[in-house]
């Protein structure tokens, strides 16, 4: 639960803590929605406000029951200053839909141009969930469309990246996707003179610890421009 309470104070503090990493682009604070998701008896369960975790009365109540899990995937929301993707829950992290779960660290440039020809490579079985205004929706449910013809995990990164460069879509592509079998963690830019928002884990205890910034004393940045594929 200490990381979980670290986690959720970066929310509100005064200063960012990414060693090794100096984007002026990231943001100090993270106060426009919340999100956890976590597996438990084989399902995904999910709690999500689209305000600040320092908002919430159940805050305390909601750590208590996310910490015992073997699994879990948290989200502090930053949205862009277009005002296009507004504080709604529709539009907060992480995403589900039955055994998956998507959340993003970025953002597409150009959103509303892009988002166009992004929904029409996403298939109409999946494109009816879209029910937000989030750049992340759109990309997770092209890669569940991608995913949806039983691919080996690795096979649909290259083809989800693959196809983001013969689009032309630039970016910042921080991600996790999980479901029951697999993890796969990103961490890549395709937006020129940018390089792609920190991350970072911490494997020296008896699990994986990953996070935007460290939560834990013991930590590596994850390697630009690269991805991994975890089968739990």
């Amino acid at each position: 639960m200490d990381i979980l309470t670290r986690f959720v104070k970066q929310a509100t503090h005064k200063e960012k803590y990414t060693p090794g990493v100096n984007n002026d682009y990231e943001h100090v604070r993270h106060m426009d929605g919340y999100g956890f998701a976590w597996l438990s008896a084989n399902k995904w369960n999910v709690y999500k406000q689209p305000f600040s975790p320092s908002c919430d009365d159940s805050l305390q109540e909601i750590l208590a029951e996310v910490a015992p899990n073997p699994l879990v995937l948290g989200h502090l929301r930053h949205r862009d200053d277009t005002g296009i993707n507004q504080n709604r829950l529709e539009n907060t992290h992480p995403f589900v839909h039955k055994d998956a779960v998507f959340m993003h660290n970025g953002f597409v440039v150009d959103w509303q141009d892009c988002k166009p020809r992004l929904l029409e490579k996403v298939g109409p079985a999946w494109r009816r969930f879209i029910r937000g205004d989030t750049d992340t929706e759109v990309l997770f449910y092209l890669w569940l469309t991608l995913r949806q013809e039983d691919r080996s995990m690795k096979r649909v990164v290259t083809l989800f990246f693959n196809l983001l460069r013969q689009m032309g879509v630039e970016g910042l592509f921080n991600f996790i996707y999980a479901d029951k079998h697999y993890i796969v963690i990103t961490r890549y830019s395709f937006c020129h003179g940018k390089k792609p928002p920190s991350l970072y884990y911490d494997d020296s205890s008896d699990g994986i610890v990953v996070s935007s910034e460290p939560v834990t004393a013991h930590f590596h940045l994850f390697p630009e421009n690269s991805h991994v594929v975890l089968r739990r």
